[in-house]
């Protein structure tokens, strides 16, 4: 019985990919840090646009904003704030509840929506895909 002996050969271009690996870190680092400074912007706004307390002096809204995002990404120390900035916030969270982690809650679909669209951004653009 004779059998019949096959082989394919193929090359691996690694540095091809390792350039890719390098373009796409590179490009989740950027498009990843303003995504997540847009979703604090809309977190913050969400929040001054609809809160539990009754803000008489309008202090407490204006002073309800996101600064900008800082880190990276690949280096797992990407973060942004949504800070309510004055003396008697925390007062007003434990007796209104936190109504920043409620608009962050809100925000969700629309939080989702910016990182897919940044991580798809990050996909093309290291020609990945």
């Amino acid at each position: 019985m004779g059998g019949v002996l096959m082989f394919v050969g193929f090359e691996f271009d690694a540095e091809a990919w390792a350039k890719s690996a390098r373009a796409l870190g590179d490009a989740l680092d950027e498009n990843l840090k303003a995504a997540v400074g847009e979703i604090a912007q809309d977190v913050a706004f969400a929040a001054r646009a609809d809160h539990p307390y009754a803000d008489q002096s309008g202090t407490l809204t204006r002073r309800t904003r996101a600064y900008a995002p800082r880190g990276r990404f690949t280096r797992d120390t990407l973060r942004d704030e949504v800070i309510a900035d004055t003396d008697y916030a925390d007062y007003v969270r434990r007796r209104r509840g936190d109504w920043l982690e409620e608009a962050f809650l809100r925000s969700e679909g629309r939080i989702e929506h910016r990182l897919h669209d940044a991580l798809e951004a990050s996909v093309r653009r290291a020609g990945l895909g």
